[in-house]
């Protein structure tokens, strides 16, 4: 793959300090937050529990962003990927084509699962939740989880590892820290397949066109996809 000249050729983040901070924003302060709450509220349902571990994810996350921007918050954004890196008609095309191989991986896997007649309902970590629960989750998976994934995984945690160890490894370790976050669907088959196959396909996007825009654009089309099939699958 071809070295992009528009792209910041020096890290600004060490591999080190992308560990912590993962370590920090996904793992650590969560757990804090959210057994604080507990202990606040022991009798708050499970399904409020994963909200609150959800609203600190991001408010760290964007404690951390912020701290990682200063003193050149223009320079973090050139290298997570904020900015055009390619022509405004090459950055269209590959959001089409990154698009529709979303949608199309969605749909293709959810129809393989019924013909081979597997319980997608099985194991799965939203299974229990009310309607109502199920919504609020869902605006979070639709809305928020777009924009930050993209922000920390292809931008924080590709940006770095393309530089340090090269565009083709930056990749596939990329896929595979993404898969690691994703814990949740550790015992659910089809999640943890939609999830890796997704997850290559928005690191290679980043790496052709050196922007997050497209990867941002299918990854909200693809959830708000996976919502609705999950929604009737569940029988909500």
């Amino acid at each position: 793959m071809k070295e992009n000249p528009k792209r910041v050729q020096k890290p600004v983040l060490s591999v080190y300090q992308i560990g912590v901070a993962l370590f920090i924003g996904y793992i650590l302060g969560p757990i804090i937050v959210s057994n604080t709450v507990i202990l606040i509220n022991p009798l708050l349902p499970p399904a409020y529990q994963m909200l609150v571990q959800q609203v600190s994810t991001v408010l760290i996350w964007l404690m951390i962003l912020t701290v990682f921007a200063y003193p050149s918050p223009s320079r973090l954004f050139d290298f997570l990927g904020l900015k055009l890196a390619v022509s405004k008609s090459k950055t269209l095309w590959y959001s089409t084509v990154l698009c529709i191989v979303s949608i199309a991986l969605t749909f293709g896997l959810s129809f393989l699962w019924q013909a081979l007649e597997f319980d997608v309902a099985q194991n799965n970590p939203y299974k229990n939740l009310t309607q109502s629960q199920f919504f609020i989750l869902t605006f979070f998976a639709t809305v928020v989880a777009p924009l930050q994934e993209e922000l920390i995984f292809r931008g924080l945690v590709q940006s770095t590892l393309r530089l340090v160890s090269g565009p083709v490894k930056a990749i596939g370790l990329t896929t595979l820290v993404f898969l690691l976050f994703h814990g949740s669907y550790a015992n659910h088959v089809p999640a943890l397949l939609h999830v890796t196959s997704l997850g290559l396909c928005f690191a290679i996007a980043r790496e052709k066109t050196g922007s997050l825009i497209p990867g941002i654009i299918a990854h909200f089309l693809n959830n708000t996809l996976a919502s609705v099939l999950l929604f009737k699958q569940l029988g909500h």
